[in-house]
């Protein structure tokens, strides 16, 4: 580490001891230098960094946990091979992983005795005097609850950005790329949990289009979410196929641009998009890919709205997310956190706009769905309520039946009768 980013590192490890309840350490790794402990950092763990019989298993552990904080772009927490909790942040150079600052050790409430115990019999053979140190320092091991945990990990966070040690921007985009990694991972398991079919994306454009022209972002990167979450179920995973997909949603911005005003013909906006498209072909990996496609809509949404597209209403809002989310379990209280607002002023939004409950909103976005997947083919039974949300076949009719006074399949066989009486009257 070059003798400025030293300096800071020292300063900050100073700052650790200063205000966290314990001291932190700096461990090096490119190159491998001997571990810096702070004042008040973990008298156990300080003993296992520095002891020829342990040190190899603590370094490959915080090394491990550095690299992947690394790549979330937010604080790791681990519990080490001798059982002690721990966390771990990256320390970030010219966007090389120098080394890591760790936190040190410490139990959990009411868990002491019981890791006390697990440390003792993971400890490797050392010599006697270093296992009476070991002992002794076990006893003054801290115990922290996860709230007092979280807080001294967001400063140590912080103070990495705030000194200037790793960059603010870059640590962003990270953890930006993680978080919307992670949305892409629960929207592939909800889809895979509720057996749904594969929807193709060009449905989404429909409801896409309203939200870009309100610069409504809340809305757009919910849709954007399951956007990615299409185009990775559609393309196995195959990047030019996705590339192909995120040339469509590009075009449909080039559109848009020329709609707000803000180019005047298509062809101008399609022309300032070829050097990003030339970016575009450079991506080879499909987190990338998603990524990349993030930051052109999310530069899109900081473009002016065209005149005349006022925000969408909460209850409008909320009936959106009901529509693209009615096939998994959707909870009032995760409509909540995606839509910005507390369950009890969805509530009351519902009750005033549409007199209605998230329960009956739900329901009727349910069977409006069922309506169709009925209508539209023979598909079994308990697929349609799979693919509608529904817990199984026999919830689906019950449902079904107190909202429209008919079975599913009834209400199949009358659709198909008035169908087969107006072939018969074309006929004739």
């Amino acid at each position: 580490m070059p003798p400025r980013p030293a300096a800071k590192l020292r300063l900050l490890l100073d700052l650790c001891s200063r205000y966290l309840v314990q001291g932190v350490a700096y461990v090096g790794f490119d190159p491998p230098v001997a571990a810096v402990p702070g004042k008040g950092f973990c008298g156990f763990c300080r003993i296992c960094l520095d002891h020829p019989a342990t040190a190899d298993y603590c370094r490959r552990m915080i090394h491990g946990g550095a690299y992947q904080a690394a790549i979330t772009g937010e604080p790791y927490y681990f519990r080490c091979w001798a059982g002690l909790n721990s966390f771990v942040l990256p320390v970030l150079h010219r966007d090389r992983l120098a080394g890591a600052i760790e936190f040190g050790g410490f139990f959990f409430p009411g868990a002491a005795d019981e890791d006390t115990a697990f440390i003792r019999q993971a400890l490797p053979p050392v010599d006697s005097g270093a296992r009476g140190r070991l002992e002794r320092e076990m006893r003054r091991i801290r115990t922290l609850a996860p709230a007092d945990l979280r807080g001294c990990a967001a400063f140590v966070h912080e103070a990495l950005l705030s000194h200037g040690i790793n960059d603010r921007a870059e640590v962003g985009r990270q953890h930006e790329k993680y978080l919307l990694q992670r949305r892409i991972a629960e929207q592939m398991h909800a889809y895979a949990r509720g057996h749904a079919g594969e929807a193709d994306v060009f449905d989404l454009f429909a409801v896409l289009v309203p939200g870009l022209r309100r610069r409504d972002r809340r809305q757009v990167l919910l849709l954007l979410d399951v956007f990615f979450t299409r185009v990775m179920l559609q393309c196995r995973l195959k990047p030019e196929q996705a590339k192909a997909q995120v040339h469509l949603l590009m075009a449909l911005l080039a559109r848009e641009q020329v709609v707000a005003g803000a180019v005047p013909t298509l062809q101008a906006a399609l022309a300032r998009q070829a050097p990003l498209q030339r970016e575009l072909e450079s991506l080879d990996d499909l987190t990338d890919i998603c990524y990349w496609a993030f930051r052109q809509v999310e530069g899109f949404l900081g473009q002016p709205a065209a005149a005349g597209h006022s925000p969408p209403a909460l209850h409008e809002r909320v009936a959106e997310w009901l529509r693209l989310n009615y096939w998994r379990k959707a909870t009032l209280a995760q409509a909540a956190r995606d839509v910005g607002a507390s369950p009890s002023t969805i509530v009351k939004a519902l009750r005033r706009a549409a007199a209605t409950s998230f329960h009956r909103q739900l329901m009727a976005t349910r069977i409006a769905e069922a309506k169709s997947l009925l209508a539209a083919g023979d598909l079994k039974l308990d697929a349609v309520a799979r693919q509608c949300g529904f817990a199984d076949q026999s919830h689906f009719t019950r449902c079904f039946r107190r909202e429209v006074n008919l079975t599913p399949s009834k209400f199949r066989r009358m659709l198909t009768w008035v169908d087969d009486s107006l072939q018969g009257r074309a006929e004739a």
